[in-house]
């Protein structure tokens, strides 16, 4: 039975009964500590209690190293191409277990075309990212021109250059994992991040920053909440990514900095906020969303 069946079972019951019922509830469901451990080849998961704080509540953490030639990352990509609404909504379980992922969260803002309540969305409603989103090589961008900043992936060069290998391969053909790279985009001429966007294999964009460089980069606030974020190392070889379930930003930013890493900006929360870990939802997974992001093992 699911919380939400509980609590609603909850309300109309006699209060001693319902507080009995949802503490044998909280006992039975009640979470440990999870060590980090590997989930996969080249992806670890881990899970802990974030305190102190006004946030006080789990942290679900993935690392995935992105020097492994077998990584590849995963960006919902459009569905309908020169449309207002060119996304679908979806679980991010139900993606991930079509694409395969081995960690799956939620991606950037959105909107949609749901005919109900807007909280009442639905799988399969019309939707759009707010933010630019690139998913190999296509891009999408956001419905308004709200990027403060942007992550980027692409394959690292091979240097010094070499005419071909062993094999008769070029180096460009050579695959030496993904790194990321991040932009500031709050000030920037439209063509520096035009150029970005028409490079790169997936693109991600932030209405805000939580760490640059390893330093704050957030309007401070005592506000906690659920938070999905990404992050990457000071070598953008290593990918974070984390929902809290109740965090400010100076403990989403405290939290993974403590990781390691250098770089990281929040993406949609609140009831967006979810994790798929070896196809097993560890939180969240409440309402469809438009984007997905995730990590998979690129195919053979």
């Amino acid at each position: 039975m699911s919380r939400f069946a509980v609590f609603a079972l909850a309300l109309i019951l006699p209060p001693a009964t319902a507080g009995a019922l949802w503490a044998a509830y909280s006992a039975l469901t009640q979470r440990h500590a999870v060590a980090e451990y590997p989930v996969a080849a080249a992806v670890r998961y881990q899970c802990r209690y974030v305190t102190p704080g006004p946030g006080h509540g789990w942290v679900h953490i993935t690392k995935t190293d992105l020097t492994d030639p077998r990584i590849d990352l995963y960006v919902s990509r459009e569905l309908h191409e020169r449309s207002p609404f060119p996304l679908e909504l979806q679980a991010v379980d139900r993606i991930a277990a079509e694409e395969d992922l081995i960690v799956a969260v939620n991606g950037t803002l959105f909107g949609s075309d749901s005919q109900l309540y807007s909280k009442l969305q639905r799988p399969g409603d019309p939707a759009y990212s707010t933010e630019t989103v690139v998913a190999q090589g296509h891009i999408s961008k956001g419905r308004l021109p709200v990027d403060v900043r942007l992550v980027w992936f692409d394959q690292p060069l091979v240097f010094p250059p070499v005419a071909t290998t062993s094999n008769g391969q070029s180096p460009a053909q050579i695959n030496r994992g993904l790194q990321g790279h991040w932009l500031d985009v709050r000030g920037k001429a439209p063509e520096e991040v035009a150029a970005v966007l028409s490079t790169a294999i997936d693109v991600v964009g932030f209405q805000n920053s939580q760490l640059q460089g390893g330093q704050y980069d957030w309007a401070p606030d005592d506000i906690a909440g659920r938070r999905t974020a990404v992050g990457t190392d000071s070598s953008g070889r290593t990918l974070y990514l984390a929902v809290f379930e109740s965090a400010t930003l100076k403990q989403v930013a405290d939290t993974l900095k403590s990781e390691g890493a250098t770089d990281v900006a929040c993406v949609d929360g609140g009831h967006s906020s979810a994790m798929v870990v070896d196809q097993k939802v560890v939180t969240g997974n409440w309402r469809p969303v438009a984007v997905t992001l995730g990590v998979r093992f690129r195919p053979k």
